[in-house]
């Protein structure tokens, strides 16, 4: 990643971290939406995820948890476009993060169970880009029973 990053300063001569990472964020999306017209559904999805882990860097998380967070979000919003057809926002998360920070979202929303997110990443195949799956991944960031949460919703 850092290699991409210097490789983006020297090209488009920006000293900008910031600009830097916007730049491989919009890379990402151009070449995911490229290879959709394509129709290589293996590749796109890998290019989709590649965006994501992108974005959620550009979020400044504070840890691993909060990237793979991050990430779930950005997965998220992408089922809600598809769903959708168009850009969505995941509004009421987002509100959520603002004032609470992105773990306890996540913990409020494990907690809440049976979500219409968490229903949407299931249908779409993505539940391994949800909330749960970062709870399991990392249980020592959260009580035991958002974990305990997490496992039921999992299993359901």
């Amino acid at each position: 990643m850092i290699e991409m990053e210097k490789e983006i300063k020297k090209i488009f001569r920006i000293k900008d971290a910031a600009v830097v990472k916007q730049k491989m964020i919009d890379a990402a999306e151009l070449i995911a939406d490229q290879i959709d017209v394509l129709d290589n559904k293996e590749i796109y999805a890998a290019s989709r995820y590649r965006y994501f882990y992108l974005s959620a860097m550009h979020e400044n998380p504070q840890n691993i948890v909060e990237y793979e967070l991050w990430v779930a979000l950005y997965a998220y919003e992408e089922v809600l476009f598809e769903k959708h057809g168009r850009n969505q926002k995941a509004a009421k998360l987002r509100q959520s993060i603002e004032k609470r920070g992105i773990i306890e979202t996540a913990n409020r929303s494990v907690l809440k169970g049976d979500t219409s997110g968490f229903t949407n990443l299931v249908r779409s195949g993505h539940v391994d880009a949800s909330f749960e799956i970062v709870v399991l991944k990392y249980p020592s960031y959260f009580d035991a029973e958002t974990v305990s949460a997490a496992i039921t919703n999992l299993m359901t």
